[in-house]
């Protein structure tokens, strides 16, 4: 029973960084290692109520150590952790001012005028937002598990487009969306993944390594963050129930931001066995942007373990940093 019961904590988030800026809720860290090869920074943005060490989640299983180890300069925002008193932030915010005064920091830091954009899930959203609207500082730009047309995302769209008032009230009783809402999210569209996961476990409890990549990704699931009030209410009535995006254009506080205005090189991946940013919700993306340089593709994963799953090395990263490299 020991052996099950007193497993030293988890290794998360250990590669070295140092922040760069600071300001409201946010700050802006650069990664320290190997030595940086390629001109064009990489900003790494998380999606809402998320921790960013997803993206550094134990040390010989990390996205950024990765990054790093080929030459990249790698920076991560964090939106930090909003409670009652930040109910009013809404999705302008983040990609009118958030992400803007994160890149603006990211090009003073590293003395580059452009800057690649990585952004997973609803980090993908506001990257893409953000460079619809500030394409000069916008080199490259990578979306992973980001949904475009909101009609296909299965389950999760059916429900909030049919209790979109209870979900309304519900916000406006609570003032903030619960932490735990993102993994009930994907228990509800995967309802047999957690059966999946539970008996993968057990067939490999003794493989060191799988447990302890088990082990952390657990603790990253169980330390989400809430989620703003009205941020979550522009952001069911815009994009889920409006599915502003297939439209090609989107309004943010009085502001209309066109996808065509996107002209910079695309990467955009979708997990294979993503129950929420679907591949058939995920494809359009190819056909939204002005960009000449566009790439879709689906890999192995999850909506998590496209960024942080076993395979995600061999699969997500390398096609990443292969792509990025000669436009960086």
């Amino acid at each position: 029973m020991r052996f099950f019961t007193e497993s030293p904590p988890p290794e998360v988030d250990r590669t070295p960084r140092e922040q760069v800026e600071r300001f409201d809720l946010v700050t802006v860290s650069r990664f320290q290692g190997s030595t940086r090869r390629h001109r064009t920074p990489v900003l790494l943005v998380p999606a809402l109520m998320i921790k960013p060490y997803l993206f550094d989640l134990r040390p010989g299983h990390s996205l950024a150590e990765s990054l790093l180890e080929r030459g990249f300069d790698v920076f991560v925002v964090d939106f930090g952790v909003p409670d009652e008193a930040d109910a009013h932030l809404r999705i302008s915010d983040y990609v009118f001012s958030f992400l803007p005064r994160a890149l603006e920091a990211v090009t003073r830091a590293s003395g580059q005028p452009a800057v690649t954009l990585l952004g997973y899930c609803t980090g993908g959203l506001f990257a893409l937002l953000c460079a619809a609207s500030r394409q000069s500082q916008v080199a490259n730009l990578v979306l992973l598990a980001c949904p475009m047309d909101y009609e296909k995302m299965g389950v999760i769209s059916f429900i909030t487009r049919r209790y979109q008032r209870q979900l309304h009230a519900l916000l406006d009783r609570l003032g903030y969306v619960p932490g735990f809402v993102p993994s009930l999210a994907v228990d509800v569209a995967d309802p047999l993944g957690g059966l999946t996961r539970y008996s993968d476990l057990f067939l490999s409890v003794w493989d060191h390594e799988y447990r302890k990549g088990r082990q952390a990704l657990n603790h990253w699931l169980h330390d989400l963050v809430p989620g703003p009030r009205d941020a979550w209410k522009e952001f069911l009535d815009t994009f889920v129930v409006g599915n502003a995006l297939v439209e090609g254009r989107v309004e943010l506080a009085g502001r209309t931001l066109h996808l065509e205005e996107v002209r910079c090189p695309l990467l955009a991946l979708a997990g294979k066995r993503d129950p929420i940013a679907t591949e058939a919700s995920t494809r359009e993306i190819v056909d939204l942007v002005g960009s000449p340089d566009r790439t879709f593709q689906v890999v192995p994963g999850g909506h998590v373990g496209i960024v942080a799953g076993s395979s995600a090395p061999q699969t997500t990263w390398r096609l990443v940093e292969d792509w990025l490299e000669p436009r960086s």
